[in-house]
Formats: structure tokens, C-alpha cells, sequence
């Protein structure tokens, strides 16, 4: 499978700049949608070197409601589901009965998606987008095998409001938080495998540094009120 910080990056930078333009001219937002998603699913395809079944564990597709057409000289399908009124709710690809590949979920005006969601042999894999109902970004993650693995965040009408990394399901990295009307951030916690591990820090309206503490394997073992503005640390 190809780099997964680099296929996020390609759809999460294409999804935050065009975000607001969703209202402005949705048919060109979703051609970006589809051409990002594009460069994701046949980035995962890419070391496509032999037919992998299902493996234990991974939940199979039930194409229940689902309409289905090969891709020829593939082994993949197209799947489609739509609405009563014919609105596209659903689309993506299957392969050897399991979900592959980007699948985007859309509102139920069938114009917006709301989620964008790459699998591999039928877990998630990849990159996971979550967007309202105006088109804007509320939710970004990375998935290794159904585990949160690399970029986290979550936004507010666009803007972030958490942000974070995991690795194997456990905050690893720092963790911030952003005030959402300014945009500026006001804490800081770094995670060493699940644990507080290096510093925690608070911030003020002019970003200085008012409070702040030492982890290790988290554990509290130095700091507190900061007098006036941040020389920082060089330990």
C-alpha cells in the first residue's frame, strides 16, 4: 500500500482549501471530491500484485439495496446506492466480496458528501473525512486496519478545534487544542504511546505561555505558573 501520510495529505489539503467554496459552486467542489478520492483509492490499489480474500475478521459487504457493475479487466465492482428520489447516498468498490478503496457517503440531498472513507480488504485503511451538511470539515483521522494510526483532528466550521496523532489507537505526539472564534491555540499536551510524556502547556490570548508541567510516562515531575512571557525550555 502506498504512504498513507502522503495520501492524506493530498485529499486533507484539498478538502480544507476548497471547504468553503461548497456553497459557492458545489459542482466544481464535487469534481475536487472525486478527483482527490480518485488519488487515494488507486494509491491503495497500487500494489494490487494478488487477489487477497477475506480475512478473519473483516466484515463482509452485504449488497443489500446496492446496485453493482464490473470493472472490466479488473477485480474490483463499482457499487452504488441511491435514495427513493434516485440521490446518490452511496458509492465505491468492492473486491472479493469485501469493501476496497475510497467510498464517499452523502448527505441526504445526495450533493454534499458526508463522509470519505478508504478501505483495504474491508477495513479502514487510510484516510477517514467527515464534513456537515454546509460541506465544511468536521472530522479527519487515520486508520491502520480499523486502529486510529497517524493524523487526528476536529474542526468547527472549518476550523480546527483538536487536533492530534495516534499511533496503534493511543495518543502519540502532541495534542492541541485551539480556541475556535480566534483560532489560536491554548493547550498543548504531548503523549509518548498512550502516556503524558514531555511538556503541557497553557496559553494566553497573546500565545504566551501561562502554565506548564513535565511528564514522563505519565508522570507529573516538574512545573507550574509561568510570570510573565515564555523563554521556554532547553531541557
Amino acid at each position: 500500500m502506498a504512504d498513507k501520510s502522503s495520501n492524506f495529505a493530498q485529499l486533507e489539503n484539498l478538502c480544507k482549501q476548497q471547504s468553503i467554496h461548497f456553497n459557492q459552486n458545489p459542482g466544481k467542489m464535487m469534481r475536487i471530491l472525486f478527483l482527490a478520492a480518485s488519488i487515494v483509492f488507486f494509491s491503495a490499489c497500487s500494489n494490487d500484485s494478488a487477489a487477497v480474500g477475506a480475512e478473519a475478521g473483516t466484515e463482509q459487504f452485504d449488497g443489500a439495496g446496492y446496485s453493482s457493475e464490473d470493472i472490466p479487466g479488473t477485480q474490483y465492482k463499482r457499487v452504488t446506492k441511491r435514495g427513493v428520489d434516485n440521490t446518490m447516498q452511496e458509492e465505491g468498490m468492492v473486491r472479493n466480496g469485501v469493501r476496497e478503496g475510497t467510498w464517499i457517503i452523502y448527505h441526504p440531498d445526495g450533493i454534499f458528501p458526508e463522509k470519505i472513507i478508504t478501505y483495504a480488504d474491508g477495513k479502514y485503511n487510510g484516510p477517514y473525512i467527515e464534513f456537515n451538511e454546509r460541506g465544511q470539515l468536521e472530522l479527519r483521522a487515520t486508520y491502520m486496519n480499523n486502529v486510529l494510526d497517524g493524523p487526528w483532528g476536529k474542526y468547527r466550521f472549518g476550523r480546527p478545534e483538536t487536533e492530534a496523532s495516534y499511533k496503534n489507537g493511543k495518543f502519540d505526539g502532541a495534542y492541541k487544542e485551539y480556541d475556535i472564534q480566534s483560532g489560536k491555540l491554548v493547550k498543548e499536551v504531548n503523549y509518548k504511546e498512550g502516556k503524558q510524556h514531555g511538556m503541557l502547556r497553557f496559553f494566553n490570548e497573546a500565545g504566551e505561555v501561562t502554565l506548564e508541567y513535565e511528564y514522563k510516562d505519565g508522570e507529573k515531575v516538574a512545573g507550574g505558573i509561568v510570570e510573565g512571557q515564555s523563554e521556554g525550555n532547553t531541557e
